[in-house]
């Protein structure tokens, strides 16, 4: 990617049980991708929850937003590559992203689940659930304040998607969104022809870590069984390269065992996101 803009957003409060994540985002800095200078959006490492407007932990996750939102408003970047507590750190890049394109931005979602309930959809009031409705323009009044431009479903493709709740499988079938899933075989050549028809010139590439395959890569923070293998990832990483100017990607939800995971995360870094770690 072209001078890239380096996002550090550790937060851990849209998930609201436990810090793995926070921590995983900072072993990616200093192991991973150590060779890259990042701007830090200030994560309290420690503080109490409370489950407001059906989320939990609303009043901090929105003080995040606007301060990463103030960051990226003042850098001004033309392409961004964010390491990211949960999926909720999305809200502010993808959306700044896709202002500053004017709506020329495919998303694709590499995760094992869709984020796509909204708080009276979720079972759990988690906003790492919610993120990607949030973009769409459906959910907490508050978050979406936050949007700098909604999604059209148009925008957005669901890769590696297995684990959705009743409320997103009516939301992706009203609004046709496509999802690739691992179990196909051809879902790569089925990606590189949705990629050759959407029309857009730039993408996004959201990764969690939880679209892959748990037995390969076990360092996350909700596994599912049956995940994208490494070696498919990086195929599907690298076609959609192929045919989009990559303008942002994120790595999200990284929850290392006994330190574990560094190489594999190197390959998709480098060999799949085309970062130069």
């Amino acid at each position: 990617m072209k001078s890239q803009f380096n996002l550090l957003y550790p937060e851990w409060q849209g998930y609201g049980a436990h810090q793995e994540v926070y921590h995983g985002a900072h072993h990616f800095c200093n192991h991973v991708g150590r060779g890259l200078k990042f701007e830090e959006v200030d994560v309290p490492a420690n503080e109490e929850l409370n489950q407001e407007g059906k989320i939990i932990g609303r009043t901090s996750l929105l003080r995040m937003m606007d301060q990463a939102k103030s960051i990226l408003d003042q850098v001004n970047p033309s392409h961004t590559f964010m390491i990211g507590g949960t999926c909720a750190c999305e809200v502010v890049p993808v959306s700044y992203l896709n202002q500053k394109y004017d709506g020329d931005l495919a998303v694709f979602w590499f995760d094992a689940h869709g984020d796509l309930n909204t708080p009276e959809s979720s079972p759990s009031g988690r906003l790492h659930g919610m993120p990607l409705r949030s973009l769409m323009g459906e959910g907490d009044d508050q978050v979406i304040d936050r949007v700098s431009r909604i999604l059209a479903p148009d925008q957005v493709a669901l890769v590696g998607t297995r684990d959705l709740d009743e409320g997103e499988k009516l939301f992706i079938d009203k609004n046709r969104i496509p999802i690739f899933r691992p179990s196909v075989k051809s879902h790569l050549n089925e990606l590189v022809d949705f990629a050759k028809n959407t029309g857009y010139k730039h993408a996004y590439i959201h990764f969690d870590l939880d679209v892959l395959e748990p037995t390969e890569f076990p360092h996350v923070l909700v596994p599912v069984e049956e995940g994208l293998r490494i070696k498919q990832a990086v195929e599907g990483l690298s076609l959609i390269r192929k045919h989009f100017e990559i303008v942002g990607c994120s790595i999200v939800e990284y929850c290392p065992k006994n330190d574990g995971g560094s190489d594999d995360l190197r390959k998709i870094a480098v060999h799949g996101l085309g970062l130069k770690l």
